[in-house]
């Protein structure tokens, strides 16, 4: 029987062990999934705002904190079974020893509660040192030609040096705190076992039932010295589960879809009497209205600060207007679908914001299922064609982080084919072949005009560029309801 029930307990360890990994490793996936989707959506303005070690460190390490935390939730539960079952032996063989027990153990309770809100505090502590530890790392990559540009490794490191030793500490003193648990409660165990066998054997209690409860409350301290560390652990998880908490919350505020399908350009794309500010105290648009063609190349002209990547941002849906609307067919694009809307648009931009990988890959990244000969015509419409021989890979060169592997022309090139294999109603140049030389931009530019003389192109940009095409020239500066951004 004995080596039957040891074989049983082996069993059953390796069932719950195997249950246990199973069901963190699927609770953790399950957060980073959601979390990713709610940055996914999450309202661009907020998503700007945010720091970005938070944002890295609340996927890839209170996911995990997360699956922990529902863990030591089901230790916490064992853990009550176990003692429940004890306790009720201890009743029945002296009910004076558990009255006892009872009492003592809340007084435990209460003065372990002090550690609990101090590892709550500690918690919130360190998920805020790690987020400024994670952001500089990230800034101090992606930053890296600068840092070295201006010889500041020596700077870099010491921030970097000065977060990590903070994050360090933090957790250092958490785990003091769970180290200095254990004998505490032994010692504070030891007390109570004590005072319930004077006390008991005061009251009159038979000594053998009196040895038999203390023994029992003696096999029980292992389960209530591993509830205490759970709830320790648990309240050090406090700061990871709020702060998941409040990506998730920011996921409800993400724009709202429209019901009804892109209805074609129509007359054209209009602003009507649009208002919108980032700060309540600045004003920025307070009652635009003009209309872009459907047709040809309209060109929106101004200054810095005058409000063009606004603008886009408001066509593009990443901010939407505080009041007015921006209406395509007569429709607000507010009331279609956010899906239709955005594949009839496409948009080219000074910062051409390139993905891990190769240059065929971002290419790829404005239609995902283009053909060859399609690649091609966007290669050629670009003036990428005369660039790819150059480069050792072709279309199989890697672009590095950010692009850093291309110059700023080639960058801008690669982002320009990219708009135009999608091919779309309406195509957005935000100073987009700025970094090109100036006879090269005129041709590029013409040639992308005279193919989609049918569509709409919106060229943006505070220089004359030489243009063969008429277009249509908004001066920004001459709207009403314009206001300067102060420089």
């Amino acid at each position: 029987m004995i080596v039957v029930f040891i074989l049983m307990r082996i069993a059953m360890n390796m069932v719950s062990g195997l249950m246990h990994s199973r069901l963190r490793h699927a609770l953790s996936e399950e957060m980073r999934l959601l979390l990713f989707d709610a940055y996914l959506h999450m309202p661009y303005g907020q998503l700007r705002r945010a720091n970005t070690g938070t944002l890295h460190d609340t996927v890839a390490l209170h996911s995990w904190a997360l699956a922990d935390a529902f863990g030591n939730i089901a230790t916490i539960g064992a853990n009550l079974g176990s003692i429940a079952v004890f306790g009720l032996f201890v009743a029945a063989l002296s009910p004076m020893a558990a009255v006892i027990a009872v009492i003592g153990s809340v007084l435990l309770f209460a003065l372990t509660a002090r550690l609990h809100r101090r590892t709550v505090q500690l918690g919130g502590d360190s998920i805020a040192a790690t987020a400024t530890m994670t952001e500089r790392l990230l800034h101090s990559i992606e930053g890296s030609r600068t840092i070295r540009a201006y010889g500041r490794e020596r700077w870099a490191a010491r921030r970097f040096r000065a977060a990590s030793t903070r994050t360090r500490r933090l957790y250092e003193a958490i785990e003091r705190m769970q180290i200095l648990l254990h004998p505490l409660n032994e010692i504070a165990y030891l007390v109570l076992l004590g005072g319930i066998a004077l006390g008991s054997s005061a009251l009159g209690t038979a000594p053998a039932a009196t040895f038999a409860a203390v023994l029992l409350l003696y096999r029980m301290q292992p389960q209530l010295r591993g509830l205490e560390s759970s709830r320790l652990a648990l309240a050090g998880h406090d700061a990871s589960i709020a702060a998941v908490e409040r990506q998730l919350g920011r996921r409800a505020a993400s724009l709202a879809d429209g019901t009804r399908p892109y209805p074609g350009l129509g007359d054209g794309l209009a602003f009507e009497d649009v208002r919108f500010r980032y700060d309540p105290q600045t004003p920025l648009l307070e009652g635009v209205s003009f209309v872009i063609p459907p047709r040809g190349l309209t060109v929106l002209r101004g200054p810095s600060g005058i409000g063009k990547t606004t603008l886009i941002n408001l066509i593009l849906r990443l901010y939407e207007p505080q009041a007015g609307r921006i209406a395509v067919g007569g429709v607000a694009v507010q009331e279609l679908r956010r899906a239709d809307w955005l594949a009839a648009l496409a948009l080219a931009g000074q910062d051409a914001e390139l993905i891990p990988g190769t240059i065929a890959q971002n290419i790829r990244f404005g239609r995902l299922n283009a053909d060859g000969d399609a690649l091609d015509a966007a290669i050629e419409l670009a003036g990428l064609a005369e660039v790819l021989p150059r480069l050792a890979d072709g279309l199989n060169t890697p672009v590095g982080g950010r692009g850093t592997n291309l110059s700023g022309g080639q960058r801008q090139r690669v982002g320009l084919a990219r708009a135009l294999l999608r091919n779309p109603d309406i195509l957005i140049l935000d100073e987009a072949t700025n970094s090109v030389e100036q006879g090269l931009e005129s041709a590029i530019l013409n040639r992308i005009v005279a193919a989609r003389q049918d569509r709409m192109t919106i060229l943006i940009t505070h220089r004359d560029i030489m243009l063969a095409a008429p277009a249509t020239v908004i001066d920004l500066t001459s709207l009403p309801g314009i206001r300067p951004m102060p420089s």
